[in-house]
């Protein structure tokens, strides 16, 4: 799971990975699990998403890597024997650097405030990047990396991305 706050680069890592067509793994964009409309299944919503995932993986022979907008802990209520074969890549970026591509990204709309929140969308990204930085760090997690994308090309955190993915293939794999 590539998990990170928007302006990250979660979206942009995972196209460049489908690009590469690699046959050890398959790429899905995960965040149909945080979908509105759904409030209070959340969870529930997570749980099948995983099961669709495991039985892909099942059914074609390569690890399932999706990404979304997401922190790792509400993976928290995933049985044992599922959760010990999941890895987690977070992506983190410097500050200003975040602030930067949130505002290019979505222009004025970045300063607008979330709703229910005296935040706009860009302070939003900020404090949920500490989130992600601090549960990291707070949180050690045998399946879970940390990656700063602030000084990465595309390419650069792409193939970070990718060397980890198949070394835990490898590592399933013996």
């Amino acid at each position: 799971c590539i998990c990170g706050t928007y302006g990250v680069g979660k979206t942009t890592i995972a196209n460049n990975l489908i690009a590469r067509e690699s046959n050890q793994y398959v790429v899905l964009n995960g965040e149909i699990t945080n979908t509105p409309f759904l409030p209070g299944n959340g969870g529930k919503m997570r749980q099948l998403w995983n099961d669709v995932c495991f039985d892909v993986a099942f059914q074609t022979g390569r690890s399932v890597v999706y990404y979304l907008n997401s922190y790792v802990d509400v993976h928290e209520n995933i049985p044992e024997e599922k959760l010990a074969q999941m890895h987690f890549i977070t992506l983190i970026c410097e500050e200003s650097v975040l602030r930067k591509r949130v505002s290019e990204k979505w222009g004025s709309f970045a300063d607008s405030k979330v709703a229910g929140s005296e935040m706009s969308w860009a302070e939003m990204a900020v404090l949920r990047n500490r989130y992600f930085k601090t549960y990291h760090d707070e949180h050690p997690f045998r399946n879970m990396i940390l990656i700063d994308t602030t000084d990465l090309t595309i390419d650069e955190a792409a193939n970070q991305v990718e060397a980890y993915i198949k070394q835990q293939i490898n590592l399933c794999n013996q």
